[in-house]
Order: C-alpha cells, then sequence, then structure tokens
C-alpha cells in the first residue's frame, strides 16, 4: 500500500522536476561525504562528547524546523490528472 501511495504522489510532478530533486540529494550527499569525516575529527579533539552534543543539537533543531513549518497533507491530498 505504501508504494502504491508513493506512486501515485510521484505522479503529481514532471520527469524534469524529479531529477532535479535527485541531482539536489546526491549534490548534497556527496558534499556531506567529504566534509563530515573531517568536522567530525576535528570537533572529536574537544572530546567525543561534543561530537554526539552537537549531532544532537542538529537533530532538535531538524525537529523544531519541521514541527513548525511541515504541512499537513493526511486526507487533504489531491491527485493531478
Amino acid at each position: 500500500m505504501i508504494l502504491w501511495n508513493a506512486r501515485l504522489s510521484l505522479q503529481g510532478y514532471l520527469t524534469r522536476v524529479r531529477a532535479l530533486g535527485v541531482i539536489a540529494a546526491t549534490a548534497w550527499l556527496r558534499l556531506a561525504s567529504m566534509v563530515g569525516p573531517t568536522i567530525v575529527g576535528t570537533m572529536s579533539a574537544y572530546g567525543l562528547g561534543s561530537v554526539f552534543l552537537t549531532f544532537a543539537a542538529v537533530a532538535l533543531l531538524a525537529a523544531l524546523i519541521v514541527t513548525i513549518f511541515a504541512v499537513e497533507t493526511k486526507g487533504g491530498e489531491e491527485l493531478s490528472p
């Protein structure tokens, strides 16, 4: 059922828009893969606790942003023709 809903929701976007989303996500993934180990290595000089504290702060910030700005789509979704 989940896969069926995902397929229906993708029909609302043009192929070029979906491709652009995949490109942007892949670019961020590659950037994070290059920069992330360097940042974590630098932060570990201050102690391993600082690394986990920073990741927790980023996760809480993301949760706060999603809570404030996310739009509820349950029950209000319309399929494009």
